[in-house]
């Protein structure tokens, strides 16, 4: 004759099968997110647009010089850095390479786009980060040009805010332009004179105008 269970047995019973039930949940939600994290981001065609230059400072050089040009005609003037020459930037700063390996730089949705190959152990992966940027134009201080980690990738898996953060100053100084605006003497002249920056089709576009003219935050919208 069977005999029903006690109530502790019955709570070990269901206790036992909740905790089951849980450990399936957490296998299968890590078997999906490694699934994800592993899975090639749809990132389009590699970066294009104008070579500039083989290096930063090549880049400075050139950009300088149109905008040398720009400035003789007229009170603004503006430089646009193509994918290859954010792709070249971005390398030179890297700031581990055996780490972030082949990193690239596109334009999507009015955001930069960093591409780099990344392990996680035995698990190969791409990260991807959607960067903004803008100009700090704080009173009484040179304007800098600045960047803002708006979302981290791993793959087709996007990661949480906290994980987001602690890759943000690495993303920030793939982007900086800081060194850029030192590398030529025109760009170095005008680096107090920034008054915008935009991401568009064509690249990161920054305006500038000359000294004593009144900033054209518009400059930047073509």
């Amino acid at each position: 004759m069977n005999r029903p269970p006690r109530r502790g047995e019955a709570g070990i019973v269901r206790g036992c099968c909740l905790g089951i039930v849980a450990l399936l949940l957490i296998s299968g939600l890590a078997a999906y997110a490694v699934d994800r994290a592993m899975a090639a981001p749809q990132l389009g065609a590699p970066p294009a647009g104008p070579d500039h230059g083989s290096s930063e400072l090549a880049i400075a050089v050139t950009l300088g010089r149109e905008l040398a040009v720009a400035l003789a005609l007229r009170p603004h003037g503006a430089i646009t850095l193509s994918e290859h020459d954010l792709t070249v930037i971005a390398a030179e700063h890297n700031p581990d390479p055996p780490a972030y390996r082949n990193l690239a730089v596109r334009i999507r949705d009015a955001l930069l786009v960093l591409a780099a190959d990344v392990s996680v152990g035995p698990i190969a992966s791409t990260a991807v980060a959607h960067v903004s940027v803008t100009v700090d134009d704080p009173t009484g201080a040179e304007p800098r040009i600045t960047s803002q980690l708006r979302e981290l990738d791993a793959g087709q898996l996007g990661l949480p805010g906290w994980l987001r953060d602690r890759f943000a100053g690495a993303v920030t100084r793939s982007t900086s332009l800081g060194v850029l605006f030192g590398d030529d003497a025109v760009l170095k002249a005008v680096a107090g004179s920034v008054e915008c920056a935009g991401v568009t089709q064509a690249g990161l576009r920054i305006g500038v105008h000359r000294p004593g003219v009144a900033p054209d935050p518009s400059a930047c919208a073509s």
